[in-house]
């Protein structure tokens, strides 16, 4: 039961991925380090798909993701679980900022694009589909 949720939630976030075809991964403007920091957040419909959280250490970002497990099994979809995980191996690049979470011993690389101070689209890193986007929810 426990490790179908954690193949869901991060099922849920790469299937998503996909599910918005209208976003292109070619925006992004150069922003600065204290500008992205802060509460972003990706939506499937309604419901939360990831959440990331960002801070400032020196010159470079730290903070964690929360992958959000959504289920539908009649009623409409809902959220029936979440995982948090660390950000590693975190770089920034102006307009991009890549990361990883680790999972079942293995790394899992994204990729944020930033449009502006608060907007963005985040990816799995070697996916094709579509990114997800991402409202800063929190500054």
């Amino acid at each position: 039961m426990y490790r179908e949720m954690r193949i869901a939630m991060l099922a849920v976030l790469f299937a998503g991925l996909a599910l918005l075809p209208g976003l292109t991964t070619n925006a992004g403007a150069a922003v600065t380090l204290g500008e992205v920091a802060g509460t972003w957040e990706a939506r499937i419909g309604a419901l939360p798909a990831v959440t990331l959280t960002l801070e400032t250490s020196g010159q470079s970002l730290k903070g964690s993701a929360v992958f959000y497990a959504i289920r539908d099994e009649g009623s409409g979809p809902e959220v029936v679980g979440k995982q948090e995980l660390p950000l590693v191996d975190t770089r920034f690049h102006g307009e991009t900022f890549t990361f990883g979470v680790e999972y079942k011993n293995r790394i899992i690389q994204f990729e944020v694009k930033f449009v502006n101070e608060n907007e963005a689209q985040i990816r799995r890193f070697t996916s094709e589909g579509a990114p997800l986007k991402l409202v800063r929810i929190q500054k």
